[in-house]
């Protein structure tokens, strides 16, 4: 009798094993990626949210991460999939609509994202509705403009050519800087954390992509979005580092700049306050310039400024540390009272 309810037992346990196997991969699968989340490994974190959600269809939040963070790797067409999948959970995911608009657009389909953003905002309920209202009417812009780039495009005859492996490579890779017509430097997360990369076309194939040693050494955090000014004796770029607010990870972004000095760069240096605002990312600086003045233009997530912002630097105040006006105050040339 004892071994006949022990051999019961037993078979019970061997056919419960599975479900007990597949509960704690599911779970190992999202604490991994919570992980490599946090540390802006957003690609692998990824296919971790979606190998759990696959096992747990019913958690739409598994979906939305998933989504999330192929948009941060910046595979859309996946971010496309698993946010859809999160949709008509407004309550728990009330920008789910947004987002998922936002990665049909990065998608080339201007079409259906516009009329995504349109849908979103036509339900949305949030305390900050005018703010969002504003990021949906900006899209819907770009959508349009998307569209007439198309357009023009096929009229003109323009070519984009898909610079292959060897650069391109199956992590994120942006921000190119062609230095010349044979070296290009750009930034990639590779080796798991965005560092910057050198090739060399040599009679039209480009070398495999190696991290460069010709720029200031980053030891840690994300250190990408670079750009040289025309004379090349400055080079502004981001450090980035990954960080929680609300329960969520997100990059937070700053720009730094280093001086040539000889053959080598100068420690990187932190622009000011007013540039880099507390509680906002400041990123992807471009520099060009007009006569005298260094104009440095960049990307913001900063209250009041969805879109891009600049500012100016004179070249001849060095001495006294990097000085620009505040953004968007070129018009009256007021300088901040720090500098």
């Amino acid at each position: 009798m004892i071994a006949r309810k022990f051999s019961l037992l037993l078979l019970l346990s061997l056919l419960l094993l599975p479900q007990l196997q597949s509960q704690s991969n599911w779970r190992k699968n999202v604490k991994e990626a919570d992980d490599l989340y946090r540390t802006g490994q957003f690609e692998k974190a990824a296919r971790l949210y979606g190998a759990a959600y696959e096992k747990k269809p019913g958690k739409k939040d598994l979906a939305y991460k998933a989504g999330e963070a192929y948009a941060m790797a910046k595979d859309y067409a996946n971010a496309t999939l698993f946010l859809e999948q999160s949709l008509g959970r407004a309550k728990n995911f009330p920008l789910a609509g947004l987002k998922y608009a936002q990665a049909l657009k990065q998608s080339g389909k201007f079409s259906e994202a516009s009329l995504a953003f349109s849908n979103f905002i036509g339900v949305y309920k949030g305390e900050d509705i005018e703010k969002v209202a504003q990021i949906v009417e900006n899209e819907i812009r770009g959508c349009e403009l998307g569209l007439q780039f198309q357009s023009n495009t096929a009229a003109t005859g323009v070519k984009v050519t898909h610079l292959g492996p060897n650069i391109n490579s199956t992590s994120t890779d942006f921000a190119p800087i062609p230095y010349n017509e044979d070296i290009l430097y750009f930034s990639s997360t590779q080796d798991g954390r965005a560092q910057i990369y050198r090739s060399q076309n040599t009679q039209g194939v480009w070398s495999t992509a190696s991290l460069s040693t010709n720029f200031p050494e980053i030891e840690k955090d994300h250190f990408c979005n670079g750009t040289l000014t025309p004379d090349n004796k400055h080079f502004y770029f981001t450090i980035c580092t990954t960080v929680e607010k609300k329960g969520a990870y997100k990059s937070r972004c700053e720009i730094f700049v280093s001086k040539r000095q000889g053959n080598t760069w100068s420690l990187p240096e932190r622009l000011r306050d007013y540039i880099n605002l507390a509680d906002a990312t400041t990123t992807h600086p471009f520099v060009i310039y007009n006569g005298n003045t260094e104009i440095l233009y960049f990307s913001s997530d900063r209250p009041g400024a969805p879109g891009d912002g600049y500012l100016v630097h004179h070249p001849g105040c060095e001495q006294q540390g990097f000085r620009f006006y505040l953004p968007g105050q070129l018009r009256d040339h007021r300088q901040h009272p720090d500098g």
